[in-house]
């Protein structure tokens, strides 16, 4: 990887280790109830190391632990994709890492009963369209009954399927970050001060993120 990439990767996992940003990413885009429930003054990043050791942590992945009002808890898997090709098979690897992830917390406790609900999103910020299925089962061809293959799919961002309109209707830490990942180039500067205008009211800490 060239060292550009590299710090791409770190800036956006350094953005989105910011409790702020991940509030505002599923405020914007998520609208389900269960987001209403969350607590995110009590919201904390989850130790990745903790893992399976078949696990791969790298700079592009992060797993937020969400407690709810109701008293329950959830987590929240984000995977920044930011490869110059669509990866086909997204859904088996989001299934793998849940299913590594599922597997450490048993092993942790033992005693466990149920485990707890995680929401995977691919956020992906490339060129190309994305292509790949979101469901699993699209990536097997159906000899057998669909009730005998995992039911499984991951929520998409494409960074390039967004209409400037609607981003800028957000007014917030993740409109600002879509505003500058999707700035024209006649338009960069501009756009440069129009987002961190938006951060310096919201969250002056993460400034310096948004000028790299």
């Amino acid at each position: 990887m060239t060292g550009k990439k590299n710090n791409h990767d770190a800036g956006y996992r350094s953005l989105f280790s910011n409790v702020s940003m991940i509030k505002d990413l599923l405020e914007s885009f998520i609208h389900e109830d269960w987001v209403k429930d969350i607590d995110f003054s009590k919201a904390s990043l989850f130790n990745t190391t903790v893992v399976s050791p078949a696990y791969r942590k790298t700079e592009s992945d992060i797993i937020w632990r969400l407690p709810l009002h109701s008293g329950d808890e959830l987590f929240v898997f984000l995977l920044l994709e930011f490869q110059s090709t669509v990866d086909r098979f997204m859904a088996f690897r989001m299934l793998q890492y849940i299913i590594q992830f599922y597997h450490s917390l048993k092993k942790q406790n033992p005693h466990l009963q149920k485990l707890p609900p995680i929401f995977p999103i691919v956020l992906y910020n490339g060129e190309p369209t994305w292509t790949a299925p979101v469901q699993f089962a699209e990536l097997v061809y159906p000899p057998i009954g669909s009730a005998y293959i995992p039911k499984f799919e991951y929520y998409k961002l494409a960074e390039n399927e967004f209409k400037l309109e609607a981003i800028q209707k957000l007014k917030n830490l993740i409109g600002a970050l879509l505003l500058v990942e999707t700035a024209s180039a006649g338009d960069y500067i501009s756009t440069i001060e129009e987002a961190l205008s938006i951060v310096e009211r919201q969250e002056p800490a993460l400034c310096d993120e948004f000028r790299r």
